[in-house]
């Protein structure tokens, strides 16, 4: 059950924080607070994140396992496949239009599908020609016209020995409508942050809650943890683009504030350092890997 109270303070994990954070890890947690709720949600910020996540998985038949959304999420699985992965599959999609196999009836079916005239062109033409609108007529339930969901799962044990673990689903249809998580663990405690919004029209909204303790005290475990560190260089790195664009747009200089190599020392250059090249080219490939599989193609350029 989740509740708010006071919270334990992991001693490991206070101890880490003294000796890892660096200018590098605070420019990132700088970037964190700057970035809007709703920002973390957008494909081309919660794909790279997710698929950054993924890299840092110590065993990568583990990673080839858990990075399996199952679509329905009603669908059979193995029994080796750790079901327990999926054991909050019918909260999530409970106030999402997707239903269990054995609900689809026939009526159903008949009733979402288009109906067509002999003289109507066939296939894709036909689709793009029709004005209809996803979104249905008024006073009726909208039927999205195409879905993209992803799930994703990744957990570490860090140099104390700690259980972390991240997860994140995120469900978005031609509607409008949007429904994401962001659950996190350390060692049993968890934080869930959980977005919502019905249809392009609507402003949305969010909600962060704790299984123990305060949002802003799980923060601070969470820093310095591998996924923390891996997050806010990360977080960094996508704010600093979008500023570099800004600059460009107007004709400005750009000048990072990133800290100089000789202004670091050995500890935080160790912490930049274990992002190198090849896990920079395997996040970038996850994270197209998994943009394209979760997008129709009638919507892909």
């Amino acid at each position: 059950m989740w509740t708010k109270g006071l919270t334990y303070s992991t001693p490991a994990l206070q101890s880490s924080a003294v000796a890892l954070l660096g200018r590098g890890c605070l420019r990132g947690v700088h970037s964190r607070r700057s970035i809007r709720m709703w920002d973390r949600v957008q494909p081309s910020l919660w794909h790279p994140l997710a698929s950054l996540e993924q890299s840092l998985m110590d065993v990568e038949v583990m990673a080839q396992r858990v990075f399996s959304p199952r679509f329905p999420p009603f669908a059979p699985f193995a029994p080796d496949t750790l079901p327990k992965l999926h054991h909050d599959d019918k909260e999530f999609f409970k106030d999402l239009p997707i239903k269990r196999p054995e609900e689809v009836t026939k009526a159903t079916l008949k009733a979402a599908a288009p109906e067509y005239s002999a003289s109507e062109k066939k296939g894709v033409d036909a689709a793009l020609d029709t004005n209809e609108s996803s979104t249905g007529a008024e006073g009726t339930i909208p039927h999205p016209s195409f879905t993209s969901y992803s799930y994703t799962y990744s957990t570490v044990l860090d140099h104390s020995g700690h259980r972390i673990g991240t997860s994140r689903r995120r469900y978005e249809d031609s509607t409008g409508r949007l429904k994401a998580t962001h659950e996190r663990e350390i060692d049993g405690k968890n934080l869930k942050t959980v977005w919502q919004r019905s249809n392009t029209q609507d402003e949305g909204g969010h909600e962060t809650v704790c299984s123990s303790g305060s949002p802003d005290e799980f923060e601070k475990e969470w820093l310095v943890t591998p996924f923390g560190r891996a997050e806010d260089e990360e977080l960094a790195k996508w704010m600093e683009e979008r500023e570099r664009g800004v600059y460009k747009a107007f004709g400005i200089e750009y000048n990072s504030d990133e800290p100089k190599q000789n202004e670091m020392t050995n500890e935080e250059r160790k912490v930049v350092e274990e992002v190198g090249t090849e896990r920079k080219e395997k996040i970038q490939e996850m994270s197209k890997r998994q943009e394209e599989e979760t997008t129709s193609p009638e919507y892909t350029s």
